[in-house]
């Protein structure tokens, strides 16, 4: 009977460990897709409403580090970002912003994505806000 109750912990061990590497391969893939390359959005809307035009120009750098800079012409506006892969969110923040860059302040959930784009939605104060992010 003892050794079927360690035999029983062997396994439980070796599932537990198996589920917490592929929680943090998880999280290195959306680290990885995220950091490489520059965004821009491609489409942004406000409770169905499309307000895209006022992005026109913003390219959006996700670092390693959990920054992110928002940069038009020669004005970068840093913020701070973070992906969960099991809840399939990222989260965004950027403190001191134009009013533009403040529309990004959310838990954003992830409904479609790949390596080249993301879809999120997020609802802030009564504003379903829909987000398509696209790399350059």
């Amino acid at each position: 009977m003892k050794s079927i109750n360690a035999l029983l912990l062997i396994v439980m061990m070796v599932v537990t460990s198996c589920s917490k590497t592929i929680e943090e391969t998880k999280e290195d893939l959306v680290m990885t897709a995220m950091t490489s390359g520059t965004w821009y959005v491609q489409e942004f809307q406000e409770n169905g409403v499309v307000v895209t035009p006022i992005f026109s120009g913003f390219d959006f750098k996700f670092n390693t580090n959990g920054t992110v800079d928002g940069v038009k012409a020669s004005l970068k506006t840093t913020g701070t970002w973070s992906g969960d892969a099991s809840a399939m969110t990222i989260t965004s923040n950027f403190p001191v912003a134009s009013d533009t860059l403040l529309k990004f302040n959310a838990v954003w959930k992830i409904t479609n994505n790949s390596w080249d784009y993301v879809k999120a939605t997020t609802s802030v104060g009564g504003t379903t806000r829909y987000l398509h992010l696209k790399k350059r």
